[in-house]
């Protein structure tokens, strides 16, 4: 080979490496992209995790309205029996006279 050769396989060989290279720089962009992307899908799901954290206890909920339906019943109960006990005095009342 001579030297002519040579050169003609080197240029051929840099303009094969620079459409390389670029393909590569555009998909180092791409990935850096992406990473910042991933970056603020995390930032989101961090948020979400916080309110899902920040979520009342629904034990606890559960257990308040529970105490509330039986004190709401007792009352029922205790006005019936002040009812009960009205009617009997005012049936009283209305014999003594």
């Amino acid at each position: 080979m001579i030297d002519q050769d040579i050169d003609q396989i080197r240029a051929v060989m840099q303009d094969m490496l620079t459409s390389i290279e670029t393909r590569l720089d555009r998909t180092d962009a791409r990935l850096d992209r992406i990473d910042g992307n991933l970056a603020a899908l995390r930032t989101d799901i961090d948020a979400v995790n916080g309110k899902i954290d920040t979520w009342p206890d629904l034990h606890f909920l559960q257990a308040a309205a529970q105490q509330q339906i039986r004190d709401a019943n007792e009352a029922r109960e205790r006005s019936r029996y002040v009812e009960i006990k009205l009617g009997e005095i005012y049936g009283s009342m209305a014999t003594s006279l």
